[in-house]
């Protein structure tokens, strides 16, 4: 995305192509709770690059609403919106993730941005990782091509919906809804650049 300066160039000599996190996602019937996981003690990434990696997000399934802690550099958000729209096509290619059998689907949303995901309809629960959701039952794999990232469970530890007094959204940081923070993170970013297009392209991993 940006180049081979010289910044980069160093950058991709001294740490690896990919990088692994781990998340947890909990879920009853009608709400979902993706947070933190355990650490990754075989990254090798310097702690500056923790993009994503303290996000927490709550969806009201039933509700269509969501509920997201997010850090965007120094700055913690409170992202009070409606779920993310997301318009499916599932396909007939599947497979088992997780000891589960699962079915692809396209998604589309924000116009132009497109997801391929793999869910499960041996939980009920329509949702997944990172408040992607809509497809009837769960999603057990996703892949975002613009953001190069993957997510897919490694385990499922319980497949008995969770207390519902146990999934609540997260309640810190400054309470922002999905225009506002991408209207604040775009002035920041202008602050660390030169262009407008070079701002544009810093707000590519922020669009849901």
């Amino acid at each position: 995305q940006w180049g081979d300066n010289e910044w980069t160039v160093e950058l991709k000599k001294n740490y690896p192509m990919f990088k692994k996190t781990y998340f947890n996602l909990y879920f009853n019937e009608g709400k979902t709770y993706y947070e933190p996981g355990r650490e990754n003690t075989e990254s090798k990434f310097p702690d500056w690059d923790n993009l994503a990696t303290n996000n927490k997000t709550y969806v009201d399934v039933e509700n269509a609403k969501t509920t997201q802690f997010k850090q965007i550099f120094e700055e913690k958000y409170l992202i009070q919106d409606s779920a993310l729209q997301i318009e499916w096509k599932i396909m007939e290619e599947t497979r088992t993730i997780a000891g589960l059998e699962c079915r692809k689907a396209l998604g589309r949303f924000s116009d132009s941005l497109y997801v391929v995901a793999f869910y499960t309809d041996q939980i009920t629960c329509t949702g997944g990782p990172e408040g992607f959701s809509g497809l009837p039952g769960m999603i057990l794999g996703l892949a975002f091509p613009r953001l190069h990232t993957t997510w897919f469970a490694t385990r499922i530890e319980n497949l008995q919906p969770k207390d519902a007094t146990a999934i609540k959204p997260p309640t810190s940081g400054k309470k922002v809804n999905r225009s506002q923070l991408m209207a604040t993170v775009k002035e920041l970013a202008k602050k660390w650049s030169r262009w407008d297009d070079e701002a544009d392209k810093m707000l590519w991993y922020l669009p849901w």
